[in-house]
């Protein structure tokens, strides 16, 4: 089994599925998808989980969030495609994203070419985020962990709202 990590604000995660329902994603563009698109972003650990959401969060207005892990068979993982740094345009990492990377999710999503896109992390290029098609035939391999409390450590917290 592999195991990914999401990080869910608590309010969207009464049970570990909704988690990984795809619908949030679909109402603003992702860096790797459109709007429109229901995917779900994963990360290969907790920590990059947890930074990929630090870059997305206003520090004053921070929701509850929780972790819900998922397995995978290792067959289903395997058969991911991946996305490797060198198949990206130089500027992949720039804010706002590049469209090209949203068109490289975008198509992935509406073909069904599998049930993860395997892609580089913006914040750590030599980790990996898992993008997770929800609507592919594949999804009901997926065995959801249970709901864990998740919080940012206060020290982070307090350097990002300038109360160090």
């Amino acid at each position: 089994m592999i195991r990914l990590f999401r990080l869910q604000q608590k309010r969207f995660a009464q049970r570990p599925e909704d988690a990984y329902s795809g619908v949030g994603a679909s109402l603003n563009k992702g860096r790797w998808h459109r709007v429109g698109d229901e995917v779900v972003y994963t990360s290969s650990s907790r920590s990059l989980a947890a930074m990929e959401i630090l870059t997305q969060v206003d520090p004053e207005e921070m929701p509850e969030y929780v972790c819900v892990p998922a397995d995978l068979p290792k067959g289903v993982y395997e058969a991911r495609r991946v996305v490797e740094v060198g198949d990206l345009p130089d500027n992949w990492r720039s804010y706002p994203a590049p469209e090209g990377l949203a068109r490289i999710g975008s198509r992935w999503t509406r073909e069904g070419n599998g049930l993860l896109l395997d892609v580089p992390s913006a914040v750590i290029p030599e980790e990996r985020n898992v993008l997770v098609n929800p609507r592919h035939p594949d999804f009901g391999t997926i065995t959801f962990g249970h709901i864990e409390p998740f919080s940012f450590d206060p020290r982070i917290m307090a350097k990002l709202r300038g109360n160090e």
